[in-house]
């Protein structure tokens, strides 16, 4: 790894930001996550010419361009800071000064086209110590650890997602994206916790207890991220459908996009009902009609409101279950046991055989008309016939021959799980 010292005008950085050659957030990166204070203090610190800290920044040349492109390694924050006050993204204001009394009047409320000519090239010709870096993606990672550990540090998911760039991090990301508006808004989580990476984390959450059921996070997180770096995009896009369903039908079906205004939106309740309908479904082999998600609401309902320091019975489990310790993995055990109790008699167990037999097919085919039940049309070779369950099997329905029906092999598979 080779460091050269280097000085960089703003100017600079803003002519390299509108070329396209500079990367604020490479993947290692943490997210932005500074304050309205922390900006208008940085900003007050440029216009009155004191120093910064040095950045560090990763050079790499494009070998078809010869341009260098930039990776900030350190100075995310106050780089991206800098650009966005002077895009226009945030005004000056002197309740927004951790110093108040050192804030100057005449920027009051003053975005950067407002301020006076001087003040703009103050700030354009403000100039930063930087440490140009060359060197390999691991030993950037090294030093951008190194970098914040000894100074903001970071918690564990913004260790994990400096480290790890596979495909278990490219699922995290892709589920987090589709779905970080619906998590906000169901008040599951905060915008503010979401700066440190907290919707990351409860997506890693979920998907490591879809993979390995429940477990002691802490051992589990770096091994699943090591695991699956190379995941087959089959299995990729199947445990995405996954935890769509699963959210979904606790979000939507079961609370009625109102799990917000009950308890099970805190992290580590959401978490556990989130695992015992995942283990219903996908583990036990069960399945839970929509006759049944309204009672599945109630019993839930019922259970948040004896929730109780001072209860008995199951609120008072379920409540000292939740609270210190409660995302340990003997606690979870113990809040699903609950769960098990209270909510196993809406399920119902499917049948252990999930395919009709070969024999099955010939009787049915040789019963009577070759009419498809579901577009009508004959069916005019075996090779093109299917034998369908009428109530889907992921519904419940039986593998018997009273829940068959003939079909198109392309019309089955066009069904689904639609009755």
């Amino acid at each position: 790894m080779q460091i050269k010292g280097s000085n960089w005008t703003v100017s600079h950085i803003k002519e390299n930001n509108t070329l396209g050659l500079i990367n604020y957030s490479p993947e290692f990166q943490r997210r932005y996550v500074w304050t309205d204070k922390q900006k208008v203090y940085l900003i007050d610190t440029l216009l009155n010419d004191f120093s910064l800290p040095k950045l560090y920044v990763r050079q790499i040349l494009d070998e078809k361009t010869e341009a260098f492109n930039y990776e900030i390694i350190d100075g995310q924050q106050r780089v991206t800071t800098i650009m966005n006050f002077v895009n226009g993204d945030f005004p000056l204001l002197r309740k927004k000064h951790p110093k108040p009394e050192f804030f100057d009047d005449k920027y009051e409320g003053k975005f950067y086209k407002e301020l006076n000519l001087e003040d703009r090239i103050k700030i354009l010709n403000y100039t930063i110590a930087v440490d140009l870096v060359e060197g390999s993606r691991d030993e950037i990672t090294e030093m951008f650890l190194r970098l914040n550990l000894s100074s903001s540090p970071l918690n564990k998911q913004e260790i994990i997602n400096s480290q790890y760039f596979g495909d278990f991090k490219k699922l995290v990301q892709r589920i987090t994206n589709d779905f970080l508006e619906q998590v906000v808004d169901d008040k599951i989580l905060t915008a503010a916790s979401i700066k440190r990476m907290a919707d990351y984390k409860l997506v890693t959450d979920c998907l490591i207890s879809q993979l390995v059921g429940i477990t002691d996070k802490s051992k589990s997180f770096e091994k699943i991220y090591q695991t699956y770096d190379d995941w087959d995009v089959d299995e990729m896009d199947d445990h995405y459908n996954r935890f769509r369903r699963i959210y979904n039908l606790i979000t939507i079906n079961i609370f009625e996009n109102e799990i917000k205004t009950t308890r099970f939106k805190s992290i580590n309740q959401f978490i556990s009902v989130f695992e015992f309908f995942y283990d219903c479904l996908y583990n036990r082999g069960m399945s839970l009609q929509k006759e049944q998600f309204n009672s599945v609401k109630e019993t839930l309902i019922w259970l948040s409101k004896e929730m109780k320091m001072d209860g008995k019975g199951i609120g008072k489990d379920w409540y000292d279950y939740s609270q210190q310790g409660g995302d340990s993995q003997q606690m979870r055990y113990r809040r699903k046991e609950i769960l098990d109790k209270i909510l196993i008699e809406f399920f119902n167990v499917k049948d252990s055989k999930r395919n009709f037999t070969p024999e099955d097919r010939i009787i049915v085919w040789n019963s009577g008309q070759k009419i498809c039940k579901i577009c009508g049309d004959i069916v005019k070779n075996f090779e093109d016939f299917d034998l369908d369950h009428i109530l889907p099997y992921d519904r419940g329905g039986k593998t018997i021959l009273s829940n068959s029906q003939l079909t198109h092999k392309s019309c089955n598979r066009s069904k689904g799980k639609k009755i």
